[in-house]
């Protein structure tokens, strides 16, 4: 019972913490777009076609991390 328990707390830790760094890296694209709207050209354009592929494989990753860990 102790065991399961201290697993428990490691596993609800290990969550807080991925939920926190893919809310960090979150917030750290959407500065950067924002700062490509404003500057504008090439770097606007190369941040259209790439946010999307960057948000998906976050997603990826968070999901494959967070399946991992349920085991």
């Amino acid at each position: 019972m102790k065991e399961k328990i201290e697993k428990d707390v490691r596993v609800a830790k290990g969550n807080k913490r991925l939920i926190l760094t893919t809310a960090f890296l979150f917030f750290c694209v959407a500065i950067i777009y924002s700062i490509s709207i404003i500057v504008g050209g090439a770097f606007y354009d190369f941040c259209e076609a790439a946010i999307r592929w960057v948000v998906l494989g976050m997603g990826v990753a968070f999901a494959i991390i967070y399946m991992s860990q349920k085991n």
